[in-house]
């Protein structure tokens, strides 16, 4: 069972070599130019120029979207990000684990929500979160959860990951991305909780 245990805790957390060859969501991540081309410019002639020819930020520093609607900050977030460096830690006190992986070459993918709000999620483990954006920060909403499967030796064991916390903040194409995780494994009969903590700097490498 302890064998068991430690291959099902190592597959929860992010090793920066496991990576799918896409991400479930990728065809949320907004595109700037992916707006539709009507094949008509601009009449210069009927409408007052707000600065269109230069309209990636408004006056009050928020981006622009092709058809002239503020886009409330949240494109300063999408895109693929990939982590420069940064560690995971995995704790599960009752059965004494407490391990520590890399994060570097892992990557996130945010963007635009269906509804509002901003998405994220990662190439490990498939959860996707909404976050509220403020400024350059966005914080993810509170309550959310992800079911998952974690598989280890042909035995698979559903788990419901808790997002406690998670912050992403960012500079340019440069974030720092933070976030705690709880769940439980349940074994044998016995449930074992456990803990994620994680924390990271990222490069975003392509919108």
């Amino acid at each position: 069972m302890r064998r068991l245990l430690a291959a099902l805790i190592l597959v929860a957390g992010c090793g920066a070599g496991s990576e799918p060859t896409s991400s479930p969501d990728a065809g949320l991540s907004l595109d700037a130019g992916s707006a539709p081309d009507t094949g008509q410019a601009p009449d210069t002639g009927s409408m007052p120029d707000t600065g269109s020819a230069s309209d990636t930020a408004s006056p009050d520093g928020l981006e622009e979207s092709t058809d002239g609607r503020p886009e409330d900050g949240i494109g300063r977030f999408t895109g693929q990000w990939q982590y420069r460096s940064g560690t995971e830690n995995t704790q599960c006190p009752t059965v004494g684990v407490n391990n520590t992986a890399q994060l570097q070459g892992t990557k996130l993918t945010f963007a635009r929500g269906n509804a509002s709000g901003l998405t994220g999620s990662d190439t490990v483990r498939y959860c996707l979160f909404t976050f509220d954006v403020q400024d350059n920060t966005a914080t993810a909403r509170a309550n959310q959860l992800c079911p998952t499967i974690l598989t280890s030796d042909s035995v698979q064991i559903p788990t419901l990951l808790a997002l406690i916390s998670a912050v992403f903040a960012v500079s340019g194409d440069t974030a720092h991305f933070s976030y705690s995780i709880t769940y439980s494994l349940n074994v044998q009969g016995s449930s074992i909780p456990c803990a994620l903590t994680g924390s990271g700097d990222l490069l975003r490498i392509s919108r």
